[in-house]
């Protein structure tokens, strides 16, 4: 089992590919899972025409609808609605004919975190789209078999930082001044870091999140300049060293 964990580590989804890329990405991976979920609005009335329109396309296969707080990528203190359809060819295509982009499943006009999940629940490819993130968790045959354009399978799990900063910059605006990736030093779980920089009452405050392995793991805030900033860490020293390096961002940047 522990063999199989291991070679499912996640690789990142560029944040700049193209409407075909995306449309290849999505119908591969359909092919792989049992079912595909979105985060919606509640009360429906909510979201947005097109919205509404895609739900409504995909109500023949919808499996569950449950309010939860937690699904790949996120969890919430206060629980949300998410529907689960089968991944069949037919809602494979509602969702490839109507969005052309993870970043399209944006609030309040469409369902956020489009993912989908094995039969046993494992992630297949998770987003979390207000951070402009998304990522794949395949073993070495889905890799092999993931029918997607050769240009996107070599940028696939690769960090690109102008990519990075483009993701961030699109998901906060021009408040960005850092962004980055970190790896634990023991290899055991990959990581990503990136950070919104905002004036506030005339403080500086910066907002670092983590994802290990596809999970969100915490958040930390730095108030005030770098050199004097005050710090909520946890307690795993890997987590310490991914804020070090957050700071050391910060203190280089403001020079």
């Amino acid at each position: 089992m522990m063999g199989v964990l291991e070679s499912r580590t996640p690789m990142t989804i560029p944040f700049r590919i193209t409407e075909d890329d995306y449309r290849a990405l999505v119908t591969s991976v359909g092919s792989m899972a049992a079912l595909v979920g979105v985060v919606g609005r509640e009360p429906r009335d909510l979201l947005g025409y097109a919205g509404k329109a895609v739900l409504s396309e995909l109500s023949p296969y919808l499996e569950r609808s449950v309010k939860i707080s937690q699904w790949p990528g996120t969890r919430s203190i206060a629980p949300a609605r998410v529907e689960y359809f089968r991944s069949e060819p037919g809602a494979v295509d509602v969702i490839t004919r109507c969005t052309g982009s993870f970043w399209e499943w944006m609030d309040p006009e469409m369902p956020e975190d489009l993912h989908f999940l094995r039969e046993d629940g494992t992630v297949v490819l998770g987003s979390t789209t207000c951070e402009r993130y998304a990522w794949l968790e395949l073993d070495r045959e889905e890799r092999d078999s993931l029918a997607v354009p050769p240009s996107l399978r070599l940028r696939l799990g690769q960090f690109d930082p102008l990519d990075e900063v483009a993701a961030w910059v699109a998901a906060y605006g021009e408040d960005l001044a850092w962004a980055g990736r970190v790896e634990f030093e023991d290899g055991s779980t990959g990581s990503r870091s990136a950070s919104s920089v905002r004036v506030v009452d005339g403080v500086r405050m910066a907002g670092l999140q983590v994802t290990a392995a596809g999970e969100f793991t915490s958040t930390f805030v730095v108030a005030g300049e770098p050199e004097t900033s005050r710090v909520t860490v946890g307690d795993s020293p890997e987590l310490e060293r991914l804020l070090a390096a957050f700071v050391d961002g910060l203190s280089r940047l403001a020079t």
